[in-house]
């Protein structure tokens, strides 16, 4: 399980990386991870952004402060918080993949 998450996380940032319009929070590699990611994107608050992932792409996602508003008070998104993904077992690459392609369109303003 841990290995198929981390395959997950890993396929997923490869998607994001080298787009500055996307801010990925948390950790690097090194540190363990669970199965979760958020992220905020530049232009977009994290309701609008969650709306439109949610009706234009058919991703779903959690968005504000996920229960933690001191740690978004540390990392510089209080008070409107992140755009959170999570994934499970029966998550597969290609729909980490096609998040992550969806979370570039609209950062991109398409």
């Amino acid at each position: 399980v841990a290995r198929h998450d981390s395959r997950l996380r890993e396929t997923f940032l490869e998607g994001l990386a080298g787009d500055g319009r996307v801010t990925v929070f948390g950790g690097g590699s090194e540190v363990p991870h669970t199965g979760v990611v958020s992220v905020a994107i530049a232009g977009l608050s994290p309701s609008e952004a969650g709306e439109a992932l949610e009706r234009r792409f058919g991703v779903l996602t959690r968005i504000g402060l996920h229960c933690a508003p001191r740690a978004h008070r540390t990392i510089g998104t209080f008070p409107h918080g992140t755009v959170r993904l999570g994934w499970g077992p029966f998550t597969s690459e290609r729909d980490m993949a096609r998040a992550a392609r969806a979370i570039l369109a609209l950062a991109r303003g398409a």
